[in-house]
Protein backbone atom coordinates (compact mmCIF):
# COMPACT_ATOMS: atom_id res chain seq x y z
CA UNK A 1 0.00 0.00 0.00
CA UNK A 2 1.54 3.36 -1.09
CA UNK A 3 2.49 5.76 1.67
CA UNK A 4 0.03 8.62 2.21
CA UNK A 5 1.30 12.03 1.11
CA UNK A 6 1.87 14.49 3.90
CA UNK A 7 1.55 18.25 4.10
CA UNK A 8 4.65 20.16 5.17
CA UNK A 9 3.62 23.00 7.49
CA UNK A 10 6.00 25.77 8.47
CA UNK A 11 4.58 28.04 11.17
CA UNK A 12 6.04 31.58 11.03
CA UNK A 13 4.83 35.08 11.88
CA UNK A 14 4.97 37.07 9.81
CA UNK A 15 3.59 45.73 -0.14
CA UNK A 16 1.69 62.61 -15.56
CA UNK A 17 -3.00 82.44 -27.06
CA UNK A 18 -4.50 81.80 -28.95
CA UNK A 19 -1.44 81.99 -31.29
CA UNK A 20 -3.04 84.54 -33.53
CA UNK A 21 -2.78 87.53 -31.14
CA UNK A 22 -1.49 91.00 -31.96
CA UNK A 23 2.26 91.28 -31.55
CA UNK A 24 2.47 93.44 -28.43
CA UNK A 25 0.01 91.36 -26.49
CA UNK A 26 1.51 88.20 -27.88
CA UNK A 27 5.01 88.91 -26.61
CA UNK A 28 3.77 89.81 -23.14
CA UNK A 29 1.52 86.82 -22.91
CA UNK A 30 4.16 84.48 -24.25
CA UNK A 31 6.55 85.73 -21.61
CA UNK A 32 4.04 85.02 -18.85
CA UNK A 33 3.14 81.68 -20.37
CA UNK A 34 6.78 80.75 -20.57
CA UNK A 35 7.28 81.52 -16.89
CA UNK A 36 4.12 79.64 -16.00
CA UNK A 37 5.16 76.63 -18.06
CA UNK A 38 8.61 76.69 -16.55
CA UNK A 39 7.10 76.86 -13.07
CA UNK A 40 4.72 73.98 -13.87
CA UNK A 41 7.55 71.89 -15.29
CA UNK A 42 9.67 72.49 -12.20
CA UNK A 43 6.78 71.57 -9.95
CA UNK A 44 6.14 68.34 -11.87
CA UNK A 45 9.83 67.54 -11.67
CA UNK A 46 9.78 68.06 -7.91
CA UNK A 47 6.66 65.89 -7.58
CA UNK A 48 8.19 63.14 -9.70
CA UNK A 49 11.39 63.24 -7.66
CA UNK A 50 9.43 63.16 -4.41
CA UNK A 51 7.37 60.25 -5.70
CA UNK A 52 10.49 58.29 -6.54
CA UNK A 53 11.94 59.04 -3.12
CA UNK A 54 8.76 57.80 -1.44
CA UNK A 55 8.62 54.65 -3.59
CA UNK A 56 12.03 52.95 -3.40
CA UNK A 57 12.81 50.31 -5.98
CA UNK A 58 11.90 46.81 -4.71
CA UNK A 59 14.81 44.58 -3.80
CA UNK A 60 15.24 40.87 -4.45
CA UNK A 61 15.82 38.64 -1.45
CA UNK A 62 18.27 35.86 -2.28
CA UNK A 63 19.82 33.25 -0.01
CA UNK A 64 22.42 35.67 1.30
CA UNK A 65 19.80 38.32 2.15
CA UNK A 66 17.61 35.71 3.83
CA UNK A 67 20.61 34.50 5.82
CA UNK A 68 21.21 38.06 7.05
CA UNK A 69 17.58 38.22 8.16
CA UNK A 70 18.04 34.98 10.08
CA UNK A 71 21.08 36.45 11.84
CA UNK A 72 19.07 39.54 12.81
CA UNK A 73 16.21 37.43 14.13
CA UNK A 74 18.27 35.14 16.35
CA UNK A 75 21.30 37.37 17.01
CA UNK A 76 20.16 38.46 20.47
CA UNK A 77 19.75 34.89 21.71
CA UNK A 78 22.16 32.77 19.68
CA UNK A 79 25.63 33.48 18.32
CA UNK A 80 25.56 32.47 14.66
CA UNK A 81 27.92 33.15 11.78
CA UNK A 82 26.89 34.25 8.30
CA UNK A 83 27.98 30.88 6.91
CA UNK A 84 25.86 29.02 9.44
CA UNK A 85 22.83 31.23 8.73
CA UNK A 86 23.20 30.65 4.98
CA UNK A 87 23.43 26.90 5.59
CA UNK A 88 20.17 27.02 7.57
CA UNK A 89 18.40 28.90 4.75
CA UNK A 90 19.76 26.46 2.15
CA UNK A 91 18.58 23.50 4.22
CA UNK A 92 15.06 24.93 4.52
CA UNK A 93 14.85 25.62 0.78
CA UNK A 94 16.14 22.16 -0.09
CA UNK A 95 13.65 20.50 2.25
CA UNK A 96 10.84 22.42 0.52
CA UNK A 97 12.08 21.30 -2.90
CA UNK A 98 12.31 17.69 -1.77
CA UNK A 99 8.82 17.84 -0.28
CA UNK A 100 7.33 19.20 -3.51
CA UNK A 101 9.13 16.50 -5.50
CA UNK A 102 7.36 13.92 -3.37
CA UNK A 103 4.00 15.51 -4.21
CA UNK A 104 3.44 17.04 -0.79
CA UNK A 105 1.92 20.41 -0.01
CA UNK A 106 3.95 23.06 1.81
CA UNK A 107 2.12 25.51 4.04
CA UNK A 108 3.74 28.55 5.64
CA UNK A 109 0.99 29.84 7.85
CA UNK A 110 0.16 33.48 7.31
CA UNK A 111 2.23 33.60 4.11
CA UNK A 112 0.76 30.95 1.84
CA UNK A 113 1.02 27.43 0.51
CA UNK A 114 2.85 25.71 -2.34
CA UNK A 115 1.94 22.54 -4.22
CA UNK A 116 2.54 20.91 -7.59
CA UNK A 117 0.04 21.20 -10.41
CA UNK A 118 0.09 19.29 -13.68
CA UNK A 119 -0.62 21.08 -16.95
CA UNK A 120 -1.77 18.95 -19.85
CA UNK A 121 -0.12 19.09 -23.25
CA UNK A 122 -1.93 21.54 -25.53
CA UNK A 123 -1.80 23.19 -28.94
CA UNK A 124 -0.63 26.81 -28.57
CA UNK A 125 0.60 29.61 -30.80
CA UNK A 126 3.91 31.45 -30.93
CA UNK A 127 2.97 35.03 -29.85
CA UNK A 128 5.66 36.54 -32.12
CA UNK A 129 5.11 34.58 -35.33
CA UNK A 130 1.54 33.31 -34.90
CA UNK A 131 2.68 29.80 -35.88
CA UNK A 132 0.84 26.94 -34.14
CA UNK A 133 3.05 24.86 -31.85
CA UNK A 134 2.61 21.84 -29.62
CA UNK A 135 3.12 22.76 -25.97
CA UNK A 136 4.13 19.71 -23.90
CA UNK A 137 2.61 18.95 -20.55
CA UNK A 138 4.53 19.97 -17.46
CA UNK A 139 4.42 20.27 -13.70
CA UNK A 140 4.30 23.75 -12.16
CA UNK A 141 4.47 25.03 -8.59
CA UNK A 142 1.20 26.71 -7.59
CA UNK A 143 1.23 29.32 -4.82
CA UNK A 144 -1.85 30.36 -2.86
CA UNK A 145 -1.61 33.42 -0.58
CA UNK A 146 -2.27 33.02 3.11
CA UNK A 147 -4.77 35.20 4.99
CA UNK A 148 -2.18 37.45 6.66
CA UNK A 149 -0.44 38.23 3.35
CA UNK A 150 -3.76 38.77 1.58
CA UNK A 151 -4.97 41.15 4.29
CA UNK A 152 -1.67 43.05 4.13
CA UNK A 153 -1.88 43.51 0.35
CA UNK A 154 -5.45 44.81 0.62
CA UNK A 155 -4.19 47.65 2.81
CA UNK A 156 -1.41 48.68 0.39
CA UNK A 157 -1.85 51.48 -2.20
CA UNK A 158 -2.36 50.11 -5.70
CA UNK A 159 -2.03 53.30 -7.79
CA UNK A 160 1.25 52.11 -9.34
CA UNK A 161 -0.50 49.09 -10.90
CA UNK A 162 -2.78 50.22 -13.71
CA UNK A 163 -5.20 47.31 -13.90
CA UNK A 164 -5.86 46.02 -10.40
CA UNK A 165 -9.18 45.52 -8.65
CA UNK A 166 -9.99 44.71 -5.00
CA UNK A 167 -10.85 41.13 -4.24
CA UNK A 168 -14.21 42.24 -2.80
CA UNK A 169 -14.99 44.03 -6.10
CA UNK A 170 -18.54 45.46 -6.06
CA UNK A 171 -20.56 45.55 -9.29
CA UNK A 172 -24.14 46.59 -9.97
CA UNK A 173 -26.50 44.50 -12.05
CA UNK A 174 -29.89 44.93 -13.70
CA UNK A 175 -31.46 42.37 -16.03
CA UNK A 176 -28.49 41.21 -18.17
CA UNK A 177 -26.41 44.38 -17.70
CA UNK A 178 -23.62 45.17 -15.27
CA UNK A 179 -21.74 48.35 -14.31
CA UNK A 180 -19.15 49.14 -11.65
CA UNK A 181 -20.78 52.20 -10.10
CA UNK A 182 -24.03 52.57 -8.10
CA UNK A 183 -27.10 53.51 -10.14
CA UNK A 184 -30.85 53.59 -9.40
CA UNK A 185 -32.52 50.26 -10.01
CA UNK A 186 -29.24 48.30 -10.04
CA UNK A 187 -28.48 45.64 -7.45
CA UNK A 188 -25.11 45.60 -5.70
CA UNK A 189 -23.27 42.27 -5.69
CA UNK A 190 -19.69 41.23 -4.98
CA UNK A 191 -17.87 39.68 -7.94
CA UNK A 192 -15.28 37.19 -6.66
CA UNK A 193 -11.93 38.53 -7.85
CA UNK A 194 -8.69 36.63 -7.39
CA UNK A 195 -5.48 38.63 -7.81
CA UNK A 196 -3.36 35.63 -8.61
CA UNK A 197 -0.79 37.71 -10.55
CA UNK A 198 0.41 41.03 -9.06
CA UNK A 199 2.74 42.29 -11.81
CA UNK A 200 2.05 45.50 -13.75
CA UNK A 201 1.63 43.55 -17.00
CA UNK A 202 -1.59 41.91 -15.87
CA UNK A 203 -5.34 41.95 -16.32
CA UNK A 204 -8.47 39.91 -15.75
CA UNK A 205 -9.97 36.81 -17.26
CA UNK A 206 -13.68 36.39 -16.53
CA UNK A 207 -15.20 32.97 -15.92
CA UNK A 208 -18.66 31.94 -17.15
CA UNK A 209 -21.01 29.09 -16.34
CA UNK A 210 -24.50 27.83 -17.13
CA UNK A 211 -25.05 27.00 -13.48
CA UNK A 212 -27.57 29.68 -12.45
CA UNK A 213 -27.24 28.94 -8.75
CA UNK A 214 -23.50 29.58 -8.80
CA UNK A 215 -23.59 32.65 -11.07
CA UNK A 216 -23.14 36.16 -9.66
CA UNK A 217 -24.97 37.89 -12.50
CA UNK A 218 -26.41 37.04 -15.92
CA UNK A 219 -25.06 38.15 -19.31
CA UNK A 220 -28.02 36.61 -21.16
CA UNK A 221 -28.54 33.37 -23.04
CA UNK A 222 -28.48 31.32 -19.85
CA UNK A 223 -24.86 32.32 -19.19
CA UNK A 224 -23.65 33.66 -15.84
CA UNK A 225 -20.42 35.17 -14.55
CA UNK A 226 -18.93 33.41 -11.53
CA UNK A 227 -15.78 35.49 -10.97
CA UNK A 228 -12.51 36.73 -12.45
CA UNK A 229 -8.81 36.02 -12.02
CA UNK A 230 -5.89 38.39 -12.60
CA UNK A 231 -3.21 36.85 -14.81
CA UNK A 232 -0.10 37.94 -16.70
CA UNK A 233 -0.89 39.33 -20.17
CA UNK A 234 -2.15 42.48 -21.87
CA UNK A 235 -5.28 44.25 -23.08
CA UNK A 236 -5.94 44.68 -26.80
CA UNK A 237 -8.88 47.02 -26.90
CA UNK A 238 -11.13 45.93 -24.07
CA UNK A 239 -10.22 42.25 -24.39
CA UNK A 240 -7.57 40.80 -22.09
CA UNK A 241 -5.16 38.30 -23.67
CA UNK A 242 -3.35 36.05 -21.19
CA UNK A 243 0.37 35.49 -21.71
CA UNK A 244 0.82 32.84 -24.42
CA UNK A 245 -2.74 33.23 -25.72
CA UNK A 246 -2.54 36.45 -27.75
CA UNK A 247 -5.39 36.63 -30.30
CA UNK A 248 -6.57 33.15 -29.33
CA UNK A 249 -10.01 31.98 -28.24
CA UNK A 250 -9.44 30.98 -24.63
CA UNK A 251 -13.00 29.76 -24.02
CA UNK A 252 -12.09 26.19 -25.00
CA UNK A 253 -8.65 26.11 -23.35
CA UNK A 254 -8.49 23.30 -20.81
CA UNK A 255 -5.95 25.22 -18.72
CA UNK A 256 -8.51 27.91 -17.90
CA UNK A 257 -11.37 25.46 -17.43
CA UNK A 258 -9.29 23.65 -14.84
CA UNK A 259 -8.27 26.94 -13.22
CA UNK A 260 -11.88 28.10 -12.96
CA UNK A 261 -13.04 24.76 -11.61
CA UNK A 262 -10.33 24.75 -8.96
CA UNK A 263 -10.87 28.32 -7.76
CA UNK A 264 -14.65 28.75 -8.15
CA UNK A 265 -15.63 25.09 -7.67
CA UNK A 266 -17.98 25.01 -10.68
CA UNK A 267 -17.70 23.93 -14.31
CA UNK A 268 -16.89 27.10 -16.25
CA UNK A 269 -14.97 28.59 -19.15
CA UNK A 270 -12.89 31.74 -19.64
CA UNK A 271 -13.25 34.99 -21.59
CA UNK A 272 -11.18 38.17 -21.73
CA UNK A 273 -13.88 40.86 -22.06
CA UNK A 274 -13.03 42.68 -18.84
CA UNK A 275 -11.66 46.02 -20.10
CA UNK A 276 -14.96 47.70 -19.34
CA UNK A 277 -14.01 47.81 -15.66
CA UNK A 278 -11.24 50.25 -16.65
CA UNK A 279 -13.28 52.42 -19.03
CA UNK A 280 -12.05 50.73 -22.22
Amino acid sequence: MPAKKKDTIIDIQSPQLDKDIKSATSETTKGKASKANTSTTLEKTKQTKASKEKSPKPVTLGRLELAKEVMKAVGEDIEITGQEAEAIVSEIIQSMIDSLKEGNKIEIRGFGSFRLRSRRARRGRNPKTGVAVEVPGKNIVYFKMGKDLKDYLKEQPISDIEYLLPEDFKVYTKNNGVINWPAPGFKEVVLPTVNQYMGKDGGYVAFYTRNKKRGVYSVGGGIYVVGQIRLKGSYIGRIFHPHGYVNQDISAAEEFKEMGKKIFDVDCWAGGDTGGWFGM
